[in-house]
């Protein structure tokens, strides 16, 4: 997708030394990055991370280093006047290891929320007390609250009972706190009412609200157990113009437009696979970027969404794949013929996408953002998605049904992630990768299947 870049970099009038390509390193600024060992510079914004001209052709090591955070070594494949695009995540910083005295277990993670509390009038004591299991309650906190809002962080989940005392009385309200939840409570002492709402039970009565709406107009949910539900929606056969004309803004060389025609109806992930989904299957969670279970699946590689498929084929008793090349862009396109599935202007796409722009350097929990025509969420953005073909030049005229190459040495990547610029998100965009990289945070898919 970056040829261009070849163009720019190249000294005028004259050819760079035979057998020697190119590496863009995308990551985060002020990361020294060495190329087999030797520094080659410090990444900036000006270029979105660092650019290294005249490297030998054959596999090279980049290795991405920053004081205290643990480095990052990503072996890439140059070849002859090419570009190769190396895309470092945010680094982590070193975890700091103390020794002294006595021998002592390891410390517990504890999972945890927290609570926000409001009241009317403003001032008022509060306790936090949370229940013991059996019938009794501890006390964990105390606030003498002044202000507007005292926001209570780091509580350990479980059943809560919170109580705001006046001198003219007490009210009190009991409640569940789920993991990184935030849950509110408003004391009306004049109302003498309670208000207790939950960042995390909104976000579930809006999935499920989502669910039923998608099955009122004739989708399918499957049922993953334990409350995961995999919605997906029914894509009718048609013909639609893939790739982009040549006068589409930031157009690339892969993108030959040619007329297509899909001859079957298939059914298509309404969103990408979720942490939830793929654990419900799997029974694991590789994400880099974790918190909330509703985020989209990520650092998989197109083995394990192969993996993936083959093991939810197995345990619900349908058979699921990844999507053609083919059928991810009529989806995303949901008959329409511009640059994005809502039109041209990249300023809407803040509307439709998680990206460079509004991502905050992370992904986010699906179905956030607006879907397209057909009602499909996060085509654009969040995190690349495996395609099922083998990457390779686009046929010159019309085809139908078409499956990609027979062969090939890189799999095919759709949609673009939180961490592209809005051009690299349009339904057109290509991206080919070895089918055994899981580049860390960037890559995710969701599932197809035919009736």
């Amino acid at each position: 997708m970056l040829l261009a870049l070849v163009a720019l970099l190249a000294p005028s009038g004259r050819a760079h030394a035979e057998d020697t390509g190119y590496i863009q390193v995308q990551c985060e600024p002020g990361v020294q990055i060495f190329l087999d060992g030797v520094l080659k510079g410090v990444t900036n914004r000006d270029q979105e991370g660092l650019i290294i001209e005249g490297v030998a052709v054959g596999t090279r090591v980049v290795k991405a280093v920053k004081p205290g955070f643990t480095p990052q070594e990503q072996r890439v494949s140059v070849s002859k006047g090419e570009v190769m695009v190396v895309k470092i995540a945010a680094l982590r910083p070193k975890p700091v290891v103390e020794q002294s005295g006595e021998e002592q277990a390891a410390p517990i993670q504890l999972r945890v929320g927290s609570v926000l509390v409001k009241s009317l009038p403003v001032e008022c004591n509060v306790d936090f007390e949370r229940s013991d299991g059996s019938r009794g309650w501890n006390l964990v906190g105390q606030v003498d609250k002044t202000k507007a809002e005292a926001k209570v962080s780091q509580l350990e989940i479980g059943t809560y009972r919170v109580t705001a005392t006046r001198s003219s009385g007490s009210l009190s309200a009991t409640f569940d706190l789920a993991e990184n939840d935030e849950v509110t409570v408003f004391f009306n002492f004049v109302g003498k009412t309670t208000e207790v709402t939950s960042v995390a039970r909104r976000a579930t009565e809006a999935r499920i609200a989502r669910l039923e709406a998608l099955k009122a107009a004739g989708g399918m949910v499957i049922d993953l157990g334990d409350g995961v539900a995999m919605p997906m929606v029914e894509i009718k056969p048609g013909r639609f113009m893939m790739g982009s004309p040549a006068s589409e803004r930031d157009r690339q060389d892969n993108e030959t437009q040619h007329s297509v025609t899909i001859s079957k109806a298939f059914w298509l992930g309404q969103t990408e696979v979720t942490q939830a989904e793929w654990q419900a299957v799997m029974g694991t969670n590789p994400s880099a970027f974790k918190g909330d279970l509703n985020r989209p699946v990520e650092t998989v590689s197109w083995d394990d969404a192969q993996e993936f498929c083959r093991r939810l084929s197995q345990k619900t008793g349908m058979t699921f794949r990844l999507p053609t090349e083919t059928e991810w862009e009529y989806a995303c396109r949901a008959g329409t013929t511009k640059a994005y599935s809502f039109g041209s202007d990249p300023a809407r796409l803040v509307d439709y996408a998680w990206f460079d722009d509004n991502a905050g350097r992370s992904t986010h929990p699906v179905a956030t953002k607006k879907p397209n025509a057909w009602g499909l969420h996060d085509m654009h953005g969040n995190v690349w998605e495996w395609c099922a073909d083998w990457y390779g030049d686009y046929p010159s005229g019309a085809v139908t049904d078409p499956q990609g190459p027979r062969s090939g040495s890189d799999r095919v990547l759709r949609g673009g992630s939180w961490d592209n610029h809005s051009s690299f998100c349009r339904a057109s965009v290509r991206d080919d990768v070895t089918p055994g990289d899981v580049n860390y945070g960037y890559f995710g898919f969701r599932v197809a299947r035919t009736p």
